[in-house]
Formats: C-alpha cells, structure tokens, sequence
C-alpha cells in the first residue's frame, strides 16, 4: 500500500482525494500509509483539517529531484535518469532485462535521448551481454517504426533478442516497466521519473506478472520482426 500511495503522491502538494484517486486505493487505507510514510521522513503534509496536502520530500536540485528510502528510490530530471540507465546497464552485465511499455514510450525516451545517446546506450546492452525481453503491440510496432528515424529501428536490430506480441489494448499508455533480476523499474515519460523498487517480495510480484504475460503472448523472431517494419 504504501508503494502504491509513493508511486501516486507528487513532489507538488496534493488533497488526500487527489493521492486516492491516481492510486485507487480507499481513504482509510491511503490516509493510514501516508502517516507511516510521514513517521520515516518519506512525505510530509502541510496545512490543517479539510485544506491538507500532502507531497514526496526531496532534495531540490537544478536539474534533478530525489528521494530514497531503503528499497524504493525515485528519481527525477534529465541527467539523473542518463545517468541511472547507464549504472543499471553496467551493474546488471549478463542479466535479462524485461520490457512492457505503452506505445507512446518513445516520445518519452526522445526527450532524453539524441541520436548518440540511442546508439551508445545500445551499444552498452550488446557490450555488457544483456538479453533484451521485449513485450509489444501486435499491430502497433509499425506505427511506432515510421514515426521515428530509421536509425532508431536499426539499433534495435542485435539488441533485442526475445519479442512477444500482445493485443494493442495493452499498451494505451506512456509508461514503461522494466525489470532486472533485483529490480523493477518504472518510468513515468510524461513526469520524466524513474522509480526503483528493490524490495523481494515487489520483485517476486513484477516475476510473476512477466510470466502471465508470456502466456498470453505470442512468441516471434526479434529480428525479422524489425526488419520487416524497417524495409516498409
């Protein structure tokens, strides 16, 4: 529950209505995780009564806000996410790195990312032996193929080497979940966030969800998949 309500609340303050709503959780339960999150220092409330608001403590920087408690850490701002990405590529050398994102990732992962810095963080992946799950849209990929430079598309030839298709309906979002073996990690594209759980029964959770996904997936060639979209 607590997860819950620290994936929801903002580091601008917001009505206990507000956190309930992004969270679907109930008003017991959000209030109640929110006084635990306030006891270890992870949120702080202002104001009194029916004008209470509530927000994520962090330490402010010009480029970048964070917070970071035990297992969960959040992280914020261009050149902190750069940054991360890169440290997760190295310190998970020979790990599996699994994918579920929204068709509107791209947009996110362009806002951070110029031509160089596609290329250099793929070429990471290739250079630290990370297999590359991907899970996506069935008919959506050639969309996303035409809407962006066919450069793009070719970094992705060699870098992923297992793709599973799914209904289009799984993926009306601009959010990505990613997961080494002990970490998941969500990026929010439209917050420019990253949040990282390191917990192991989180871990546990997101495992088993990867694996009902690989159930109602269809299994294809990463390869010819790209390269089909890329000849059209």
């Amino acid at each position: 529950n607590e997860v819950g309500v620290l994936r929801a609340i903002t580091f601008v303050p917001q009505k206990l209505a507000e956190i309930e709503k992004v969270s679907e959780m109930p008003h017991a339960t959000v209030f109640e995780s929110l006084l635990r999150l306030r006891e270890r220092g992870m949120v702080l409330s202002t104001g009194e009564g029916r004008a209470k608001k509530w927000l994520i403590l962090n330490e402010a920087k010009p480029d970048v806000q964070k917070i970071q408690h035990k297992s969960v850490q959040t992280f914020q701002g261009k050149g902190e996410l750069l940054s991360l990405i890169s440290k997760l590529f190295i310190t998970h050398r020979g790990d599996r790195l699994l994918s579920f994102h929204g068709e509107k990732i791209l947009e996110g992962w362009f806002s951070i990312l110029d031509r160089k810095d596609i290329e250099k963080r793929n070429a990471m992946i290739v250079e630290n032996e990370i297999i590359v799950e991907r899970y996506v849209p069935e008919r959506g990929y050639k969309r996303i193929f035409k809407s962006f430079p066919e450069s793009w598309g070719k970094t992705m030839i060699g870098r992923t080497q297992i793709t599973y298709l799914l209904s289009d309906e799984f993926f009306n979002s601009g959010t990505e979940l990613m997961m080494f073996s002990d970490v998941v990690v969500i990026y929010e594209t439209h917050l420019l966030r990253m949040t990282l759980f390191r917990d192991s029964e989180t871990v546990k959770m997101y495992a088993v969800f990867f694996e009902m996904m690989r159930r109602l997936a269809k299994k294809v060639n990463s390869e010819e998949l790209f390269r089909a979209y890329l000849k059209n």
